[in-house]
């Protein structure tokens, strides 16, 4: 079984989600707190589906509107015809297919087809009062046939291995329904709560259910190889974990033990102390049932598993690794998170981006390709996913030494804040360029920058004035539509030639003391004009350490521009502040 998308009317924060397409393997639901994932995740996994009509707000001077009283789900399932043929086999319902009226005589025939057919596609709703769906269920009839209103009443024989047609029947068809229930067998939910699944009655099911609850009985209907595999599975996770094992606790109850390992001398890892698992954290008990259905799945590829905020229950770590094991499997898994590290690590087929408008949820997807695509242009211009998921907006700089000492200048001035990122952009020379090679590099950022759903539009872009005619400078400005902006002075390194601050650094890296004099003189015979806003200052700090410290020392642009932004941030702010106007330009705009 595989859900192909599914969609919700009139449920909670949801008025309608419009049809949400569901990868093969991994789909991905992102979104600020309160827009409608847990909902949406909940209504999806849970084992009964219940009203919670949408709330419409009162306008001022108006009556409310009448509340739909129904909330609805809309799921697009493929089955295999086997899938089905083993539900009535092993659950024994009595199954109504609905046949072309030319079938009337040959059901048996016709419903064999049915059931050896790779692929059936079902569009099911579910409501609170059970599982709907139009005639025919199965959408095998087509064309004039559609008025046939026969169908087929097909039962298990009493051995359970064969089943026969015993009757035709008019106008029926529970198709759906047995259908419903095999999804509803099929998917299981995770959230960060405390599942309560430490001990249960022991029965001879060796499938989980849906909650997890009767987990202790199924670990008990293990074979060995399984159990082998189960526990690997977990101590890739949790390396602490030495056994899990379930027990009889009475005549009809079983416990999960959880038992902890030490270290014994540094290479060996041995059996520690033993607890019950309900005083075990809520992580470990989340991923020993979820990983009971990776390891036990029959089929494998037969169960939909939807994980809510993985990272809210796994340190980042065990996430990730969570997510390496998963990724092994044939599963379909559904997960929120607000971890880009996570949506690297799952690479999903589809991302769902869900917001907040007006009165309801709202969704923006991206495909597979569309995400591949902005991952591809991410890595090409040397910025990770990580590095700009969640922000609002991007400003970036020039390069590495201005990445790492803007956001020290924009602290200070109270502007930085976890919506705007500073990222470095590497080949700025072909943006510098008149060539098409140069229109093509202003597109990659454009397209970066265009307030996608995981990357955020650009505020603006930082240059230094290093080796730019005027008339480059307007083409840049004109090309990127003035989001481009330029340093007033030629370089950052020319805001800390700073005698007192390179003075400080020095003595404190040589451990010798280096007087703002000696500074002061060198920098004169180098360059009288060294104050001046086009000196070029990488140079001028890069000739002045070693001579200073014997050739000890090289001036180091990423780890001494920040050594000596912090120095004078502190100690001589109102030197910045030439610089401190041009920040606040690049964040806000002209109007600073």
């Amino acid at each position: 079984m595989r859900l192909k998308s599914f969609r919700l009317r009139n449920y909670k924060g949801h008025r309608d989600t419009g049809d949400l397409a569901v990868g093969s393997r991994f789909t991905v639901f992102i979104g600020q707190n309160n827009s409608g994932k847990s909902s949406l995740l909940e209504a999806l996994s849970a084992g009964s589906f219940t009203n919670h009509p949408h709330l419409w707000p009162k306008k001022l001077g108006e009556l409310p509107p009448i509340p739909n009283p129904s909330s609805e789900m809309v799921l697009n399932l493929d089955v295999s015809g086997s899938e089905i043929e083993w539900e009535i086999l092993m659950t024994a319902p009595e199954a109504q297919i609905p046949l072309p009226s030319e079938s009337k005589d040959n059901a048996q025939e016709f419903v064999s087809d049915l059931f050896a057919k790779e692929s059936l596609t079902f569009e099911l709703i579910r409501r609170h009062d059970g599982w709907f769906s139009n005639f025919p269920s199965h959408r095998q009839l087509t064309g004039d046939v559609l008025a046939s209103t026969n169908s087929a009443v097909v039962t298990a024989l009493p051995d359970r291995q064969t089943w026969a047609v015993s009757k035709v029947i008019i106008g029926a068809d529970n198709l759906h329904v047995i259908v419903g229930q095999m999804f509803q067998k099929s998917i299981y939910g995770f959230k960060a709560e405390r599942m309560n699944i430490g001990q249960c009655a022991i029965s001879q099911s060796k499938v989980l259910a849906p909650d997890a609850s009767n987990l202790p009985s199924a670990f008990l209907q293990m074979t060995p190889d399984e159990r082998y595999h189960y526990i690997t599975l977990i101590r890739e996770i949790f390396p602490t974990i030495y056994q899990v094992t379930s027990r009889p606790i009475s005549d009809n109850r079983a416990q999960i033990d959880v038992t902890t390992t030490y270290d014994a001398d540094g290479r060996f890892r041995k059996e520690g102390i033993t607890v019950p698992l309900t005083e075990c954290g809520t992580g470990v008990s989340q991923v020993l049932a979820l990983l009971y259905v990776v390891a036990t799945a029959e089929p494998p590829g037969t169960r939909i598993i939807v994980i809510d905020e993985p990272n809210s229950f796994l340190h980042p770590g065990a996430a990730k690794k969570l997510i390496s094991i998963l990724k092994r499997t044939s599963l379909q898994f559904i997960i929120s998170t607000h971890s880009a590290d996570l949506i690297r690590a799952m690479d999903p087929d589809v991302l769902h981006l869900i917001g907040w408008k007006e009165t309801a949820s709202s969704f923006d997807t991206i495909d597979r390709t569309h995400l591949l695509d902005q991952r591809k242009v991410l890595s090409d211009l040397g910025v990770s996913l990580s590095d700009v998921f969640g922000a609002d907006h991007i400003l970036w700089v020039e390069g590495p030494t201005e990445e790492r000492c803007f956001p020290l200048l924009l602290e200070h001035l109270q502007l930085l804040s976890p919506a705007i990122v500073v990222a470095s952009l590497v080949a700025v020379d072909d943006l510098n360029s008149k060539s098409r090679k140069a229109e093509l590099s202003w597109d990659i950022y454009k397209r970066l920058s265009n307030g996608t759903a995981l990357i955020p539009s650009a505020l603006a872009f930082s240059f230094d004035r290093d080796g730019r005619s005027e008339q480059n400078i307007r083409d840049m400005e004109r090309t990127s539509k003035n989001l481009a902006k330029f340093l007033p002075r030629r370089m950052y390194e020319n805001f800390l030639l700073h005698p007192k601050a390179i003075a400080y650094l020095l003595s404190s890296s040589l451990a010798i003391p280096v007087s703002e004099d000696q500074i002061l003189e060198r920098l004169n015979s180098y360059d009288p004009d060294w104050q001046e806003t086009d000196a070029d200052a990488a140079k001028l700090l890069s000739k002045l350490f070693p001579d200073l410290s014997d050739a000890k020392l090289e001036f180091r642009k990423t780890e001494h521009s920040v050594a000596l932004t912090k120095f004078i941030l502190k100690n001589d702010p109102n030197h910045f502040s030439e610089l401190f106007k041009y920040c606040k330009r690049l964040v806000e705009g002209e109007k600073s």
